[in-house]
């Protein structure tokens, strides 16, 4: 009956393991926010967002209509450039350290 009792306990701690593991999975990063205008505040499409984890780009989107954006991955930066010229407005690019939750970046107009 010990034996059992052992061979039970076993079981059930290494299986307990693996069960908690499966529950949790895999940390999903993801980094999201809007580019407005820093005068209007009004979002701005077209904003190409680059995710930096170091020196290293690893993901790069473009904002929607409302200059909204979301990034699937772990960032510690982000590089924000005006790609579309004069499209939706020209504006001056600039980097930005990585926050939790929802991100506003605001970007100034060319002079």
């Amino acid at each position: 009956m010990r034996r059992f009792a052992r061979l039970a306990l076993k079981v059930l701690t290494a299986g307990g393991t693996v069960f908690i593991a499966a529950c949790y999975g895999v940390k999903w990063e993801r980094t999201e926010g809007g580019v407005v205008d820093s005068g209007t505040r009004l979002g701005i499409p077209g904003i190409e967002v680059g995710c930096l984890d170091g020196a290293e780009t690893i993901a790069v989107v473009t904002t929607d209509e409302g200059g909204y954006f979301h990034v699937t991955a772990t960032c510690t930066e982000l590089v924000v450039t005006d790609v579309d010229g004069a499209a939706n407005g020209s504006y001056v690019g600039k980097t930005a350290p990585v926050t939790d939750g929802y991100m506003e970046i605001p970007l100034d107009p060319q002079p």
